[in-house]
């Protein structure tokens, strides 16, 4: 039996120590690029394997060490301190399910606002880097297309979500495609034909565009309405006067919409949910917050995707924390998006219809053939 390549026997290969090859292949910044590169290279000629066993071991070790510098990791956002936590309770399960899988790890994780009075994004920086905190998770930011400001390279950042599109780094979110799809095929196999969404532009570009792609993709052969899509542009109470006029045109069967405001407009104008009309939603909007308007209905009861939420911040804590073992630090040359699918949530607000066409079909042939026997 070959007998398994060592990092002493790569460093005699090398002429190295074998310190340095350890470094080395953990991609220390301590030993040169160019010397990385070599010594990787050797290791691979070589045939050598890493035992996960001793990395852990040695990890472990070097904790003892350096508690101080990457104990703590930064939950780093730049909402304002007073839109997060309980008024914000979608990200605080992001953040809930990030610090049980980093306490669980032995890390612990501390939040930052970079909206907070006094906050700047350069002040936020220098505590981090004179704290030792090297390990940053960004959950999804307040606007589309929002950025931070720093030096990247003096950290290991994950973000969470796909809001911040710049600059690209690892990230970990739910699927919304995915999300998407499971919404039109819950109204196909109930049998509905005329398929609407109702949806806020922000909202789908907080997707990066995944939601109207999948709805777009998936109804395109099998939708009968000639305008499916109501998009959102400006303050709903511009837009549901609107809204309903275009519901009105295409008398839909089923409808997607994340929005209460918009659900509460169609339910005020006398449309019975789920007899005259299914509606389904692309995430729990019962989970989304105080409802904007009174009434009656119970958004709980809205068929919908529910969405990983902690899932998603466990896997960025464990993703970052991965990183901060291979001294992975600044901009990643390939980026790796990790997308957490969500699960279905059967509901009160769909009404099966007729049979769908390929069922209807399928019985059909089959009593053609049993006639023809």
């Amino acid at each position: 039996m070959k007998k398994p390549v060592t990092i002493r026997y790569i460093a005699q290969q090398a002429g190295v120590s074998h310190a340095t090859v350890s470094l080395a292949l953990r991609g220390s910044p301590q030993v040169s690029k160019k010397r990385r590169q070599e010594i990787r290279a050797l290791a691979d000629q070589l045939g050598y394997r890493p035992d996960p066993a001793l990395n852990a071991l040695n990890y472990y070790r070097n904790r003892q060490v350096r508690q101080s510098d990457i104990g703590t990791l930064a939950f780093t956002h730049n909402w304002p301190i007073d839109h997060f936590g309980d008024n914000n309770p979608l990200y605080y399960e992001f953040y809930l399910g990030a610090k049980e899988l980093s306490e669980s790890l032995g890390y612990k994780l501390e939040e930052f606002s970079l909206a907070k009075k006094g906050s700047t994004t350069k002040r936020i920086q220098s505590i981090l880097v004179n704290r030792g905190i090297q390990g940053v998770l960004i959950p999804p930011m307040r606007h589309p297309g929002d950025t931070i400001d720093w030096d990247w390279s003096k950290f290991s950042c994950v973000a969470l979500g796909l809001t911040m599109k710049e600059p690209a780094i690892h990230r970990v979110a739910n699927h919304h495609f995915h999300a998407m799809g499971q919404c039109v095929d819950k109204l196909l196999e109930t049998g509905h034909k005329r398929i609407g969404i109702v949806i806020e532009e922000e909202q789908d570009n907080r997707t990066s565009n995944a939601y109207l792609g999948a709805f777009l993709t998936k109804t395109r052969h099998c939708n009968t309405s000639s305008s499916p899509v109501f998009l959102v542009r400006s303050h709903p109470t511009k837009e549901i006067p609107k809204m309903i006029e275009w519901y009105e045109k295409n008398q839909f069967d089923g409808l997607i919409s994340g929005g209460r405001v918009y659900i509460q407009a169609l339910l005020d104008h006398g449309v019975n949910i789920p007899k005259d009309l299914s509606v389904v939603a692309p995430y729990d909007i019962g989970f989304s917050g105080k409802n904007p308007v009174p009434t009656s209905f119970d958004f709980d009861s809205v068929s919908h995707t529910e969405e990983d939420v902690r899932g998603i911040g466990a896997t960025a804590a464990s993703t970052l924390i991965r990183m901060l073992h291979q001294f992975e630090k600044g901009l990643p040359s390939q980026p790796q998006t990790i997308l957490i699918k969500s699960v279905w949530r059967e509901g009160k607000t769909i009404r099966t219809r007729k049979t769908p066409a390929k069922t209807r079909s399928s019985k059909s042939a089959s009593r053609r053939r049993a006639t023809r026997a």
